[in-house]
């Protein structure tokens, strides 16, 4: 719950998260071995003990996939929401598509809830590439914009590390 308290997260972000936090194998191969002692007597039976291992691996992570699933529920966590916030946070600081669609991905969120935010986003990225062209370059260049192949070539550059198409302009 701290998690989503500070930000958004993906689905995707909070189970690595999770994972993590509460699923450490090596951690929990110690906890293991402590627990399989009875009393003076350790078991030397190995397979035993990494049967009950792989049993809390997969109680862990049903139960991550649980809590999961209630705060999806219960409207806590959602992947379009963060998808929403996360274009408009990365458009206002001059972000391109191409660039947001990839960051996005990486965060696990799947490409349907993707398509439906840019839809509902109304962002015109012509506007936007112009607006941060003249930003970067507005001095240099002016109003009428690079006139030589070699300054065309830097905005064209510049355009893509931010991921604009380059029909964008």
């Amino acid at each position: 719950m701290n998690l989503l308290a500070r930000r958004e997260y993906s689905r995707q972000e909070l189970l690595t998260r999770l994972v993590q936090r509460f699923g450490s194998w090596k951690t929990l191969a110690d906890t293991m071995h402590e627990s399989v002692k009875l009393g003076d007597k350790e078991f030397e039976d190995e397979g035993l003990e990494d049967e009950k291992i792989e049993r809390q691996k997969l109680e862990i992570k049903k139960r991550i996939a649980q809590a999961l699933t209630r705060l999806e529920t219960e409207g806590l966590q959602s992947d379009a929401r963060l998808a929403e916030a996360f274009i408009r946070a990365r458009t206002n600081k001059g972000q391109g598509p191409v660039k947001i669609r990839a960051e996005l991905k990486g965060k696990g969120v799947a490409t349907a809830v993707i398509d439906a935010a840019f839809n509902d986003s109304r962002i015109n990225w012509r506007e936007l590439a112009a607006t941060v062209t003249l930003k970067k370059f507005g001095r240099e260049f002016g109003e009428q914009g690079p006139i030589q192949l070699q300054d065309k070539a830097r905005v064209d550059r510049f355009l893509r590390q931010r991921g604009f198409i380059p029909g964008d302009l």
